[in-house]
């Protein structure tokens, strides 16, 4: 009998990524009413976060020599207005099936993907997934380009 309830552990597996607990995608936000953007690094720093220019409209905060977030200010005149709609509100979380639909992928490899450690920052939400937008982008972009080549890439 132990030896089947081996068995049986050895053949679930979790689709909880290796490293969840340690790695964390940086939050991205663009809120439009202001026209800026966020790169959030840390969500609760432990401390004051300390402002600092960097350039023309764009702000990072620390704590100590820790970066925190860099903010852009007048982010339309600087960014592309796709990247800022892709970035989207702040906390921008989708389900599996948002993810799949998006991606125009099965919800079974966004599920892969996120066991695999390859969306970063995907947290679970009762028995469901929650992934953020900017890490779906992200992962998408690292795709090889799959099927044949186009004959005029060939050539």
């Amino acid at each position: 009998m132990a030896n089947t309830k081996q068995t049986a552990r050895k053949r679930t597996r979790s689709i909880a990524p290796k490293n969840a607990q340690t790695a964390k995608a940086p939050r991205m936000s663009y809120d439009p009413a202001v026209d800026a953007a966020a790169i959030v690094f840390v969500a609760k720093p432990h401390g004051r976060p300390v402002t600092r220019e960097l350039a023309p409209h764009i702000r990072a905060d620390y704590v100590g020599e820790q970066l925190v977030a860099f903010e852009i200010l007048d982010a339309s005149a600087i960014l592309p207005l796709q990247v800022l709609q892709a970035m989207g509100p702040a906390g921008a979380m989708l389900t599996i099936l948002e993810a799949a639909a998006e991606t125009r992928r099965e919800p079974q490899t966004i599920r892969k993907a996120i066991a695999a450690g390859k969306i970063v920052g995907a947290e679970k939400d009762g028995r469901d997934w929650r992934v953020p937008r900017h890490a779906l982008l992200n992962y998408i972009e690292q795709l090889k380009p799959a099927g044949r080549p186009l004959k005029s890439a060939a050539r």
